[in-house]
């Protein structure tokens, strides 16, 4: 049977309006509900740059999927994460301990005797930024924001009649997921199957859904700054979204708390994504630049 889309847990809703994610699994042919290991929390803080719980996700997915769908994967296999410019998505931290953990359960699965498996893997830029917060945008929203051909493979991102992995963090509406195919698919790739964290499609009819489920650890710069500060943090479109959405003086006042490796990431990756030039974010990203650029001299000086 195809893996066409797999995920790691599933968003539940209490009839209080709690949000939770579960696994579902199967005893004595009934399925039931589990315990993930994984909380909403950590969930909110991976979306926000929290890469040590993007190495446990990404980990923790490759291995699920390898036990669940190890004899589909023959030949070329290659791992992509969801479109993107410049700045990346939370999704791209996932690719690195995806492939590292995929690659080490599949030479364990070659030295009992299996067939070989390459792994490597490719970009997929978005020609055409989001204008305004993706995760808050209803299905018809999400399909205007996202063009047919807005996603296209970087230089020398050769996909031809290979197997292709395609990871990204929650699915709701399949948008995203149905332009990935499409873009995928018209590259040569003989298979695409889509790899998330969260599978929501069940409460997709509620635009607010993927929205809460964001913030739910992470509700405002304060909660952000803490985060940045932490070990193994990595920044991401959304993180600097959300930085261009204050005003001048929350901006200021949180830019003199980000470290300067952060601050310079934004320098250097975050601010030049072509979203930094919608006109609901130029005025705070030509702010934001001249902030970052001057306290990273500064905290560069003897």
């Amino acid at each position: 049977m195809s893996a066409r889309a797999f995920a790691l847990t599933r968003l539940v809703e209490s009839p209080a309006g709690d949000l939770a994610l579960v696994r579902d699994v199967v005893r004595g042919g009934d399925t039931g509900s589990a315990g993930c290991g994984v909380t909403v929390e950590q969930y909110s803080r991976f979306k926000h740059g929290d890469g040590l719980v993007a190495r446990e996700l990404g980990t923790a997915l490759a291995e699920e999927f390898v036990a669940a769908h190890a004899r589909t994967l023959r030949g070329d296999v290659v791992v992509t994460s969801s479109g993107y410019d410049v700045a990346p998505p939370a999704a791209r931290s996932l690719l690195g301990p995806f492939v590292g953990t995929l690659r080490r359960l599949l030479d364990a699965r070659d030295a009992r005797g299996a067939r070989g498996v390459t792994v490597r893997t490719v970009t997929v830029h978005r020609s055409a930024p989001s204008d305004g917060d993706y995760a808050a945008m209803g299905r018809d929203a999400r399909a205007a924001a996202l063009g047919a051909h807005d996603l296209h493979l970087g230089a020398g991102g050769d996909v031809r009649h290979a197997h292709v992995l395609a990871l990204d963090d929650v699915r709701v509406t399949g948008v995203h997921e149905r332009a990935m195919d499409a873009a995928l698919r018209s590259a040569g790739a003989r298979r695409v199957d889509h790899l998330y964290v969260v599978d929501a499609h069940l409460l997709g009819a509620d635009p607010t859904v993927e929205s809460r489920l964001n913030t739910v650890a992470v509700r405002d710069v304060d909660d952000l700054a803490r985060l940045a500060a932490s070990p193994g943090f990595v920044p991401n479109a959304r993180v600097t979204r959300m930085l261009l959405g204050l005003d001048d003086a929350s901006l200021a006042a949180v830019a003199a708390r980000l470290p300067v490796e952060v601050l310079r990431w934004f320098s250097q990756v975050g601010l030049r994504d072509r979203f930094t030039e919608l006109p609901r974010y130029r005025p705070a990203a030509e702010r934001f630049r001249a902030l970052a650029g001057g306290l990273v001299q500064e905290g560069a000086a003897p």
